[in-house]
């Protein structure tokens, strides 16, 4: 004995405009984000070190230093810090292996302070991606 289809085959198969429409705004859509996805992966393979420590030091400014300043000014000067530790890091490194020591400060002391300059670009844009709506 034959069984009755569950369906009108009539119908069945036939997709509307709406549907159509929505499956080629799905296909655009996924393309999109398969394209953000290869750009993301090229910045990570070609980055990955730098980006990691400092979304690292960002994890760690924020459990330290929720608030952030909400004025430009507040934000240079703090940016003018972290940029300045860099800089003292960096030459006191560099003396110490130019003249064979081992007190210095080390590369190590250097790639903290340059993360800690990306922690404050990080937030210093999403200060002015809110205030920008953006």
């Amino acid at each position: 004995m034959r069984r009755a289809p569950d369906h009108d085959p009539g119908r069945s198969r036939i997709m509307t405009y709406d549907q159509s429409a929505h499956i080629t705004d799905l296909q655009t859509r996924n393309t999109e984000l398969v394209s953000r996805v290869r750009i993301l992966e090229r910045a990570l393979s070609d980055r990955g070190p730098g980006l990691s420590a400092i979304l690292h030091a960002y994890h760690k400014a924020i459990a330290k230093h929720p608030a952030f300043p909400a004025s430009p000014d507040a934000i240079g000067a703090i940016l003018a810090e972290e940029l300045l530790e860099v800089s003292t890091a960096g030459m006191l490194a560099l003396q110490a292996i130019n003249d064979h020591r081992d007190d210095g400060r080390s590369l190590d002391d250097v790639r903290r302070e340059m993360a800690h300059v990306g922690v404050v670009v990080l937030r210093g844009l999403g200060w002015l991606a809110g205030r920008m709506g953006s």
